[in-house]
């Protein structure tokens, strides 16, 4: 009973994680759409009712205490930003990456067409002069 006395409701945390995505320097970052945001903050508090109840357990089995506050939750979502603008930037190394492949590929494409182009324009000429070489030679 006596860790019911430190139990944060669900709904408590809830209220401050939606506080804590409308806060004036989590809104300056980019935290993903309001339904990421909204996803987020059910899976947190998600979280928090399981915590909870592992905290109960572990309070009957080894009669310890686990203190879980609302800060914790605060720094599970902080990390959660941090770790996504870090994969995003991943993702827009590797797509630049990508494009800048794809650009030389398709600049590659358009030289072999051109020289293409232009063999086949100069087919004639070096079949004439193939021919020319093989009268020189056999004089």
């Amino acid at each position: 009973m006596d860790s019911m006395i430190y139990a944060v409701p669900a709904v408590g945390v809830l209220a401050l994680v939606y506080a804590f995505f409308k806060a004036s320097w989590v809104s300056k970052q980019d935290a993903g759409t309001d339904e990421m945001k909204e996803n987020c903050c059910h899976h947190v508090a998600e979280v928090h009712s399981s915590v909870d109840m592992m905290s109960s357990r572990y309070l009957e089995q080894q009669r310890r205490f686990n203190y879980v506050t609302p800060t914790s939750y605060l720094e599970l979502l902080q990390t959660f930003i941090r770790l996504l603008g870090e994969k995003r930037e991943e993702i827009e190394t590797t797509r630049s990456r990508l494009q800048i492949g794809l650009d030389k590929l398709n600049s590659t494409a358009e030289q072999v067409a051109v020289m293409e182009k232009e063999l086949v324009e100069l087919q004639p000429v070096l079949e004439k002069t193939s021919k020319e070489v093989e009268e020189m030679i056999a004089k």
